[in-house]
């Protein structure tokens, strides 16, 4: 007997059939599939970090860092799902420097997408592939470009370029475009891109007409690449205040786009005068025992130098010498240091025209002025006046966050004081962090040091802005120039770098610049100053410790981990202590040597530190160390002491 099915739906009555499934099953099918897009395809190809001059300029006329993506796979991809920045990784606080790509952005098979690097909040429908982001040129950053936030909530990297220290205008892209891995291994990086010098990058043009889901700048093929001008860079000295018939030895560090080796480099040569009179240029040697030099911190990883070495010969006293750097590489192009020559009685001049004199108008009345300095300099056997002689840099702080306020900041800032016995007009001497370039900041008309007086100057890059007071203000412009003579308050065109610098005083242009005083330091670490000791004596030492601005240097060295006074730091100060605590041995004269650790109490810790030390390579003992007599930059409860006076 047929079996009767105990209900059909409408459809499948009305047919006979079951039409349900098959329906659905088509329009199924006549969907198209959307297949997980390959992101993998994509490649950072090109990038630009120091743009003044290279197209496309953005719509406002302006040019900006440039960064190419190149699509070497056979679709068409969305962008707005990715991310670029120029930090190696995505964890806070560099999760903030991660910037989407603006919504709609695609790029098309073996196509290009040029994003502008503004530095500034994108604005939405503007036409143009925008990210608040910016290309540091020194080398310290690479450029990374990051996958879909994924099911953790963390982006994968597809791409990451270091980026080397890169000239204006230069740029440096993947040759043939998308060439090797991604992300790119940094001992393969100049194996897969080249350098473009300026009128050989190739980023293409931007559509003037918005397209809907299209980028307007759609980038262009890499060519093959460029040389590249070497650059020179004054690396060390002997000295820059010589006594008569002293030699400047001089060393100068040279970086090119090949390994900046004799095989790349014809020469490097010094070029001097002497009061003025042209001498015969001096050859420098390659230092072969060196030879290529790398950043040994990681920070600037594809950053590669070589040194050169050579002598100024001694001149007699009061002889003005002038010099620079000259580099030449096989190809016949040359680099020099300093860079761009002001013609002589001009500058050195900023791009407003600072700090002069007679500073060239610029042809781009934007810049108001030539950007320009003058050769290196220095007078040979110079000695400040009986007046002079008694003025000195008293105290430098080159990083603070607690210290002293510069108004709402704690800014870097350098202390002088006046030994002698009268008032120092202090109009048209210079600060200088650099030791051949004396006009750095001069103090202005009316400036004065009181005798026995001190005197903050902060160096917070926040003087030489413009002109009190502004006749106008230009958009991004500080003014007015907070230096005020009438108020003691002095900031100068530069700030300190911490890792290492120096700052010097430097007599008026009719003395020859010659140096009054200056000290050059490493590493400063933050709210630790260099105070001169004795407080005010140009022969002393400058020895870390907590600032005193405005107030004598505290004369308390000592050498920390040198608990029983012998002037060293070894087993006999471990045994010592541990006496103290536990056997009722002798009290350390100076505690604050005995606390090896440095957390500012006398404990076991210091002996197992000390120990550590000695036989186990442990860390360091803290400043101011075994070696050199110091302050103690670390504030604590330990009385202040001074050590037994070894030398």
């Amino acid at each position: 007997m047929k079996k009767v099915p105990e209900r059909r739906g409408a459809w499948e009555g009305f047919f006979g059939v079951a039409v349900v499934p098959t329906v659905v099953g088509f329009l199924v099918a006549a969907q198209p599939i959307k297949a997980q897009s390959d992101f993998s395809v994509l490649r950072i190809n090109e990038v630009l970090a120091d743009n003044e001059s290279q197209p496309p300029a953005d719509k406002t006329g302006a040019f900006q860092d440039l960064v190419e993506i190149y699509n070497s796979g056979d679709q068409t991809l969305s962008l707005s799902s990715l991310a670029l920045s120029e930090t190696p990784d995505a964890d806070p606080p560099n999760d903030s420097h991660v910037k989407a790509f603006p919504s709609g952005t695609t790029i098309e098979p073996k196509g290009f997408v040029v994003v502008m690097f503004t530095g500034k909040k994108d604005t939405p429908g503007d036409c143009q592939t925008e990210l608040n982001l910016g290309v540091t040129r020194d080398g310290a950053e690479p450029i990374t470009l990051w996958a879909p936030v994924g099911s953790n909530g963390k982006r994968a990297i597809l791409d990451q370029v270091w980026i080397p220290p890169l000239p204006t205008d230069v740029s440096f892209g993947r040759f043939p475009d998308g060439a090797g891995p991604a992300p790119v291994k940094v001992e393969e990086t100049y194996e897969a891109f080249r350098f473009y010098p300026p009128g050989a990058t190739s980023f293409g043009v931007c559509d003037t007409v918005c397209i809907a889901s299209e980028s307007p700048c759609k980038g262009a093929p890499n060519g093959p690449g460029g040389n590249i001008a070497p650059s020179v860079n004054r690396a060390s000295h002997s000295s820059n205040h010589p006594a008569a018939g002293e030699a400047v030895n001089l060393v100068a560090s040279v970086e090119d786009d090949k390994p900046p080796t004799p095989e790349a480099i014809r020469s490097v040569r010094i070029q001097y005068s002497l009061n003025g009179a042209t001498q015969p240029d001096i050859e420098m040697a390659y230092d072969e025992a060196s030879g290529v030099q790398k950043d040994s911190t990681g920070l600037r990883p594809l950053k590669r130098w070589t040194l050169w070495k050579g002598s100024i010969p001694g001149q007699p006293r009061d002889t003005k010498v002038e010099f620079k750097f000259v580099v030449e590489d096989k190809e016949g192009l040359i680099g020099q240091d300093p860079g761009v020559l002001c013609p002589r009685g001009v500058g050195p001049c900023d791009h407003l025209g600072l700090p002069g004199p007679d500073c060239l108008k610029a042809p781009d009345p934007s810049l108001q002025f030539l950007l320009c300095d003058v050769s290196f300099r220095y007078v040979v056997g110079y000695e400040p006046n009986e007046v002079l002689g008694g003025l000195v840099i008293n105290e430098i702080m080159a990083t603070q966050t607690k210290t002293i306020r510069d108004g709402l900041d704690y800014d870097d800032y350098v202390e002088l004081y006046n030994g002698s016995e009268v008032a120092i007009d202090l109009a048209g001497l210079w600060l200088s962090d650099r030791p051949f370039q004396p006009q750095g900041w001069k103090f202005p008309d009316g400036s004065r040091i009181e005798a026995g007086a001190y005197l903050l100057v902060w160096t917070d890059d926040d003087g030489g802005q413009c002109p009190r007071p502004p006749s106008r203000l230009d958009d991004g412009q500080k003014c007015p120039d907070p230096t005020d003579s009438s108020l003691d308050s002095y900031h100068t065109n530069f700030a300190l770098d911490s890792s290492r610098d120096q700052i010097y005083i430097f007599d008026r242009v009719e003395n020859g610049h010659g140096v009054v005083h200056g000290f050059e330091f490493e590493l400063q670490l933050p709210d630790v100053a260099l105070a001169l000791i004795p407080n005010g004596e140009r022969s002393g030492t400058f020895q870390a410790g907590p600032g005193s601005p405005g107030a004598s240097n505290p004369e308390v060295p000592f050498r920390r981990g040198d608990s029983n006074g012998d002037c060293g730091a070894n087993l006999t100060d471990a045994i010592f202590t541990l006496r103290f605590l536990f056997q009722g041995g002798d009290t350390p004269k100076c505690k604050d040597a005995a606390d090896t650790d440095d957390n500012g109490r006398v404990e076991i810790t210091d002996a197992i530190y000390l120990l550590n030390y000695l036989f186990q390579g442990g860390p360091d003992i803290p400043l101011p160390g075994e070696s050199v007599p110091g302050l103690d930059p670390t504030p604590d409860t330990l009385e202040a002491c001074e050590g037994p006076g070894c030398t």
